[in-house]
């Protein structure tokens, strides 16, 4: 077995901690990944941190681990460790885990081609039609409340997630824009550039391609500074 797939088997199979949620007012959910269905949050309950969450507008739910407490958006679609603070290491831990966990199966044969690694390499083959994504509102208000309360990584880990499963919709600007200021932000100029370069190749870039020489471009600069002698 390569080293890549050792460090692939490692990350997908990382623990997954157990915080405590308190439901204070208004309704929530988390979603049983075995039956798919929306099973009601209690007052006070222990759930694994990568337990995906909806809840209700006007909910007030709060989020325990140690010491630290952090509230949860109300009419929104999460993972509740993205409430959590992270540090950078968290944040590249769990970014390498998005990404790894969407590499597709390996060819059934040697004489087949091998894809790609990862859900946003290479030309989509189908759009993505924002209606037809599952609670798509709801994500990307999550996205906002993240922002506008000074966690931009829940930020970026919401968005990360979003884009990765739906990659057509980084043809949007709005959304690709948003996606790399928020790496730029968190000093994760080595995502940035990666991100960026791999969209560069696609045929189908639309009205985003001076917005990905811009950013790319931008990575590159503050990459190569960092790497100078002081």
């Amino acid at each position: 077995m390569t080293a890549y797939f050792s460090l692939l088997i490692l990350l997908l199979n990382l623990p997954d901690p157990l915080v405590w949620t308190r439901l204070e007012s208004g309704q929530a959910f988390t979603l049983n990944p075995v039956k798919s269905e929306w099973i009601p949050l209690k007052e006070r309950e222990q759930l694994p941190a990568q337990s995906i969450i909806l809840t209700k507008p006007g909910t007030r739910l709060y989020v325990y681990e140690g010491t630290e407490t952090s509230e949860a958006p109300a009419n929104a679609y999460f993972i509740l460790g993205d409430v959590l603070p992270k540090t950078t290491p968290d944040l590249v831990r769990t970014l390498t885990h998005i990404e790894l966990s969407q590499l597709p199966a390996a060819p059934a044969t040697q004489e087949q081609t091998p894809p790609k690694p990862g859900i946003t390499y290479g030309e989509l083959k189908k759009q993505a039609e924002a209606p037809a994504i599952p609670f798509y509102l709801e994500r990307l208000t999550a996205i906002d409340w993240f922002a506008a309360h000074g966690q931009p990584g829940g930020a970026l880990l919401s968005l990360k997630r979003l884009v990765t499963r739906y990659p057509d919709l980084l043809e949007r600007a709005d959304l690709a824009e948003r996606l790399f200021t928020l790496y730029d932000q968190l000093g994760l100029d080595g995502y940035l550039y990666d991100e960026t370069s791999r969209l560069m190749l696609r045929q189908t870039r639309g009205d985003t391609d001076p917005l990905l020489r811009q950013w790319n471009e931008r990575a590159r600069q503050k990459l190569t500074r960092s790497a100078q002698p002081r």
